[in-house]
């Protein structure tokens, strides 16, 4: 998965966990095992999120602004 976006006025509402279930549902009828998705390092509210939905790091890209 790409990109969830959630507008400011509209966050901490459940809209994010309910396009993530409604996605895990989506996938796993469709007979996939996993669902993997990309998230900025800084947005720690999603972070949390994908976490309280058994998400877990699978890799990491860093960089340096220079």
């Amino acid at each position: 998965m790409y990109d969830i976006n959630v507008f400011g006025p509209f966050r901490r509402r459940g809209y994010g966990s309910a396009v993530l279930a409604a996605t895990e549902e989506l996938v796993a009828r469709e007979g996939r095992t996993a669902l993997a998705l990309d998230v900025v390092g800084s947005n720690e509210a999603a972070i949390a999120m994908y976490r309280r939905s058994g998400y877990e790091v699978s890799s990491m890209s860093m960089r340096e602004n220079l």
